[in-house]
């Protein structure tokens, strides 16, 4: 009997590869089908391998033993174990900023950059990916930002929610009827009381007592002066009147040889000395508005604008109720679009380009007039910029809740609703950190904010809404936690 051929068994080495390698499931059940293959038998006379039934470990982390055991006629039963292993990734470890509230003053795009940097992630597979932060772009002011940032790889995903807010600021403006007027008080950006010719005569010495309004290069200019204002000619010059115009040549009240005509002063009869161009007295107190507010001179212009009072001086929070619309003429936006920008700084060389009769593309004087005139009143004694009311209720905060990610541990109960002036918020959490609590109204505009140190659950906390409430106005609570956010609609009594 002649001895059978010697039985050869063949093995792979054991396999371990990390998660990141592979893209999914199906690439690692195809990497173990090919590394199975390598158990094999040959020799002997009709040798018999087997591993029974096995599957490949789960992508993310896992180990599948696989025993092979060769048997033949004239061959001792051999196994051979071999393991193939898939390490779990580095754990995905994601980081978000404070939710930042912007106030007056404070530098926005500083804070917006430092904000954005702040949404960081590190760990996991080097394929990662997160949400592409450079879709979202600073606010306007009185609308919230939130940004639900994602991060995911071939087997983690990781997320974090954080707000960014700028509050709106209230600009002091005023008409020419007021810088006409001897005796009125008016509140200044800084919160603080002045009088009509304090204002101006600090605006003409910002600018060394001397103003030309039109222009010097074509020889159509409106000379004011510091001694107009301390003598009190600006009070005869204002408010002024007639059709808007370009200037003829040059005139100051000081000389009058220059307004003999009535272009752009009375000449005579009662209303002697007054402005008898509606655009010049305009654009006069334009001037006299951005000296006072130097920040709105940056003020992006559209063509419908909304505005809304603060109630008291100094205050930047608006007044639900007291919203208003003003309009500039499209054709002002455009030219200023393509002359450098549409901003309130350069409506003012605008308005005096029209009173020097330079060329401005087919824009009357009488548009320019109309768009001087909406932020003269738009901002009259102090208002707040808010979004137009159509653009406001579709990105409330009401809509936000879509974008926070409510997959959280977060929950919270707040009754009554409807309420009156207090609510009571019944924490269903617990957590070590500080909780923040934000109001908001129906417009997105951030009303009041508190940071709550000390929260377990079942805890009740008085919630006093110290502003004013009107009957039937929607109102947003939300909470914001180390854990997660949630938001809560609730509504005033009738």
């Amino acid at each position: 009997i002649t001895p059978a051929p010697a039985v050869v068994v063949n093995a792979p080495v054991a396999s371990s590869t990390s998660a990141c390698a592979y893209a999914s499931q199906e690439a690692v059940n195809t990497a173990f089908a090919t590394w199975l293959s390598g158990f094999t038998v040959t020799g002997g006379c009709s040798p018999l391998g087997s591993y029974g039934t096995v599957s490949a470990p789960n992508a993310c982390g896992g180990t599948t033993t696989v025993t092979y055991t060769v048997t033949d006629k004239c061959y001792t039963t051999t196994t051979v174990t071999r393991s193939f292993t898939i390490n779990s990734a580095p754990k995905l470890d994601i980081s978000c900023p404070g939710n930042v509230i912007v106030e007056c003053g404070q530098n926005v795009e500083q804070l917006y950059a430092s904000w954005i940097a702040g949404f960081t992630y590190s760990g996991g597979c080097s394929n990662a990916t997160a949400t592409d932060l450079t879709q979202y772009e600073i606010p306007e002011a009185g609308q919230l930002l939130v940004i639900n940032y994602i991060v995911s790889d071939n087997c983690q995903s990781v997320s974090c929610t954080a707000s960014f807010l700028v509050n709106p600021c209230a600009f002091c403006t005023y008409t020419q009827g007021y810088y006409g007027n001897t005796n009125g008080s008016a509140c200044t950006p800084d919160g603080v009381t002045s009088n009509a010719q304090a204002i101006m005569t600090q605006a003409l010495t910002n600018v060394g007592g001397i103003v030309n309004f039109g222009s010097t290069i074509t020889g159509n200019y409106f000379r004011l002066t510091l001694a107009d204002i301390t003598s009190g000619n600006i009070f005869k010059m204002l408010p002024g009147g007639g059709t808007p115009r370009a200037l003829i040549g040059y005139a100051t009240y000081s000389v009058n040889s220059t307004w003999s005509d009535n272009d752009p002063l009375r000449a005579s009869g009662p209303n002697k000395g007054r402005i008898n161009n509606n655009l010049l007295s305009q654009t006069m107190t334009l001037f006299f508005n951005t000296q006072l507010n130097p920040t709105i001179n940056n003020l992006q212009l559209t063509s419908t604008f909304t505005t809304a009072d603060t109630g008291t001086c100094g205050s930047h929070i608006p007044v639900v109720g007291t919203e208003q619309t003003f309009n500039i003429p499209t054709q002002v936006i455009s030219y200023l679009n393509a002359n450098g920008g549409a901003t309130v700084g350069n409506l003012l060389i605008l308005a005096n380009r029209a009173l020097g009769g330079q060329s401005i593309m087919g824009v009357t004087p009488s548009q320019v007039n109309q768009a001087v005139d909406a932020i003269n009143r738009g901002f009259d004694e102090c208002r707040v910029l808010v979004s137009n009311p159509q653009t406001v209720i579709a990105n409330s905060v009401e809509n936000l809740t879509a974008k926070i990610n409510i997959a959280n541990t977060v929950d919270v109960e707040v009754y009554p609703v409807p309420f009156k002036e207090v609510l009571t918020l019944n924490y269903k959490f617990e957590t070590s950190s500080p909780v923040t609590i934000d109001v908001f109204d129906i417009r997105g505009v951030l009303l009041s904010s508190q940071t709550d140190t000390n929260v377990f659950i079942n805890k009740e906390l008085p919630l006093k809404l110290n502003f004013a409430i009107l009957q039937s106005q929607v109102f947003f609570i939300k909470v914001t936690s180390d854990k997660g956010t949630v938001v809560k609609k609730v509504i005033s009594k009738q």
